[in-house]
């Protein structure tokens, strides 16, 4: 681990898909030991990650992580809120719908609430 890791404010980590595709073990596994190093390193070190699963999504919640996005899901929100503001919708209530839904757990993203 670099030694600069003891003095990052935030991680931030997201494997490729390549990565992902061809991983031994899991892509969570190799996230996980990723944020466990930087954790011993660092234990207030902040952190955001993307990742590929709603059941490492929820983990990732559990272990206190930062943020998280799935990105299948966050793309989707993009998506819907261009349809949405096609139809008439304005851009602000179209991004306040994607983000309630967000917040809800639903959506496929989480931030550290308070």
């Amino acid at each position: 681990m670099p030694s600069s890791i003891r003095t990052t404010r935030c991680h931030v980590c997201a494997l490729t898909d390549a990565i992902v595709s061809r991983s031994v073990p899991s892509s969570g596994f190799q996230l996980r030991r990723i944020l466990e190093l930087a954790r011993s390193a660092n234990p207030r070190i902040d952190t955001a990650v993307r990742t590929h699963s709603v059941g490492e999504l929820a983990y990732l919640e559990r272990q206190g992580v930062g943020a998280a996005i799935m990105g299948a899901r966050e793309f989707a929100f993009g998506l819907t809120d261009y349809a949405l503001r096609s139809l008439g919708i304005t851009e602000s209530k179209a991004r306040a719908i994607a983000q309630e839904s967000r917040m809800s757990g639903e959506g496929g993203a989480f931030e550290r609430r308070p």
